[in-house]
């Protein structure tokens, strides 16, 4: 049996096999388990190497209005 190439000739390269396969689920299992912890030792050693900490920027505002009153008051202009 001759595989079927899907999305021929738009930067695709899967077969049908490949595409549909069990054996490519679990693959496909795999490859995000390695790279969520690829992506978690380089967090962490993010963390180790950096002095700062890392504290995400949350601000609530009771309006649209209230928050551009707050953003024009910035003297940072990366909050302008």
């Amino acid at each position: 049996m001759r595989p079927v190439l899907i999305g021929s000739g738009t930067g695709y390269n899967l077969t049908m096999t490949e595409a549909v396969g069990g054996e490519r689920a679990q693959d496909l299992e795999q490859v995000v388990a390695e790279r969520l912890a690829e992506a978690e030792r380089l967090f962490q050693d993010f963390s180790e190497l950096t002095p700062y900490r890392f504290t995400p920027f949350v601000r609530m505002f009771d309006s649209f209005a209230a928050y551009e009153r707050w953003k024009r008051a910035q003297d940072n202009p990366w909050y302008r």
